[in-house]
């Protein structure tokens, strides 16, 4: 399979943009994950410092894009782009102070859309089965069921498929 680029960088409107996220991000992607509002649905636990910069912080590269989500310029979240031999998606959390402002599902929409643009089909999410709000998060985001059901960490999750309208 041949791996597709990534933006290195993305504007959302006036307010929002995408970045790469670099090894001087991994302090605040390790504090993020301290919150159970953050952690409960990702890794089920904080992440080490070692874990952020081996996986957070762009050294999967090019098969996982990692991004820090801003708002006017302030770190909010984090946003990951992954493709394999079979399949293509993304996966996102918020800093708690940041969860329920619709920041979330307006980056993963803009990023779904260049990614289809740039020739990726069928860009999945996989929110955890008990994640509801998270599940409609990714609707907001244009992400609907397909039906299946897969696993992340042992952990049953609903697989959703991107569907612009």
């Amino acid at each position: 399979m041949t791996l597709l680029t990534f933006p290195s960088r993305l504007a959302v409107g006036d307010d929002l943009a995408l970045r790469l996220a670099t090894a001087a991000d991994a302090h605040l992607i390790r504090a993020w994950t301290d919150d159970p509002a953050v952690h409960e649905h990702w890794a089920g636990r904080p992440l080490t410092l070692d874990e952020v910069r081996a996986d957070y912080t762009g050294a999967r590269a090019p098969a996982v894009a990692s991004y820090v989500i801003e708002e006017h310029g302030v770190p909010r979240g984090y946003l990951q782009a992954w493709q394999d031999d079979d399949a293509r998606g993304l996966d996102m959390f918020m800093a708690a102070e940041a969860q329920g402002r619709g920041l979330g599902p307006r980056v993963a929409r803009a990023l779904a859309r260049d990614l289809t643009a740039r020739g990726w089909r069928h860009v999945t999410a996989d929110p955890a089965e008990r994640n509801s709000r998270g599940q409609r998060a990714w609707a907001r985001a244009g992400f609907e069921p397909t039906g299946e059901r897969g696993e992340d960490d042992g952990h049953p999750t609903v697989i959703l498929c991107f569907r612009d309208a």
